[in-house]
C-alpha cells in the first residue's frame, strides 16, 4: 500500500510515520504538491495546516486515490466536507492505522 502525507507539521509526520511503519506500508511525504514522484496512492492524508489551492487542485484533479483524509483543528474545517474523512489533531495513530485497515479491506475484497 502507499500513502501521501502533504504536510509540514512535524508531529503530525511522526503520528502518521507511526502508522505506517507498524502496517508496514509505503510512505511519501511531501510539504508542497510541486514535489510529487507519483500520482497514484492508496491514502492522501493531508495537514489543514497545507491546504491551499495548489493542493487542492493537484489532488482532486492528478492524483489517484481510493480515500482522501483531512487532518484538522477545530477551527480550520471549512473544507472538511471534500475529504472522504477527517481526524481532528490532536490525533492517535490508531486513527490513522484505523483509515489503512479501511482500505486495505476494501483491496482484499477487490481481489
Amino acid at each position: 500500500m502507499k500513502i501521501l502525507l502533504i504536510n509540514n507539521n512535524p508531529v503530525v509526520s511522526r503520528l502518521t510515520a507511526l502508522s505506517a511503519r507498524k502496517e508496514d506500508i509505503e510512505i511519501d511525504e511531501v510539504q508542497e504538491v510541486t514535489e510529487l514522484t507519483s500520482y497514484s496512492y492508496d491514502i492522501v492524508f493531508v495537514d489543514a495546516d497545507s491546504w491551499n489551492k495548489d493542493v487542492k487542485s493537484t489532488i482532486f484533479e492528478h492524483v489517484e486515490t481510493q480515500k482522501r483524509v483531512l487532518f484538522y483543528a477545530q477551527d480550520d474545517n471549512e473544507d472538511l466536507d471534500l475529504f472522504d474523512k477527517g481526524i481532528l489533531k490532536p490525533f492517535l495513530p490508531s486513527e490513522v492505522s484505523a483509515v489503512i485497515r479501511s482500505v486495505e479491506e476494501i483491496n482484499t475484497l477487490d481481489n
